[in-house]
């Protein structure tokens, strides 16, 4: 919607913090804002090229709640949109990404998760169960903490990687299957890693200054 300012600036000063309203930005999706003036001091605007400003960055608001990858009418259609979504967005409470069943062939990177603790985790599982039907070809944690993969196949070159401080990390009930390298790397951590009841075809690799629980 249109704001009206009501003030009057001389050649080249400004005005910082301008509240113009409210606007609750949908989760998960990307935003870019652009905002044009028009009639400054109340006169007909003799540049017209230097009007808009728009945001330099794509735009998401924090996710909450339980979402839906792939399939029919999905949240995300693939792994590399629900990923960017936490990457720039952040959470605001726990997150659950339920996986319809099919052969994605991402391979992904996880930073550090903006809202993300100990209570507010993100889960990556299966929706239908079946660790083999829902198919990644990697997952790099690279800061990531708090996220939990339950019941999925990945099976690119080094499944798992986890670095660069990530920790507080749960495997659970995967099957992890790479063509070359380990079912699981991990390196720098900063946190427990808990890796239960997984079928890991590669083993696990541990570098200096990485641990297990």
């Amino acid at each position: 919607p249109s704001f009206t300012w009501n003030g009057s600036l001389s050649f080249d000063a400004f005005q910082n913090n301008i509240v113009i309203g409210n606007y609750n930005f949908t989760s998960g999706l990307s935003h870019q804002i652009s905002v044009w003036h028009s009639n400054p001091n109340g006169a007909s605007d003799l540049n017209f090229l230097n009007d808009t400003a728009k945001s330099s960055v794509t735009l998401y608001s924090p996710l909450c709640g339980t979402y839906t990858i792939g399939g029919v009418n999905p949240d995300f259609l693939n792994f590399t949109e629900a990923s960017r979504a936490l990457n720039f967005g952040g959470i605001s409470c726990p997150v659950i990404f339920k996986v319809r069943d099919g052969n994605y062939g991402e391979s992904i990177t996880i930073n550090a998760i903006t809202g993300s603790s100990s209570v507010n985790t993100v889960t990556f599982e299966s929706e239908s169960g079946d660790s083999s039907l829902v198919i990644l070809s990697r997952i790099t944690l690279s800061g990531a903490q708090n996220v939990i993969l339950k019941k999925i196949r990945i099976n690119g070159t080094s499944s798992v990687s986890l670095a660069t401080g990530a920790g507080n990390i749960w495997i659970n009930n995967c099957w992890l299957s790479p063509g070359v390298g380990s079912g699981v790397t991990m390196s720098s951590l900063n946190g427990s890693v808990y890796i239960r009841k997984n079928n890991i075809q590669g083993g696990i690799s541990c570098s200096a200054g990485a641990y297990q629980e």
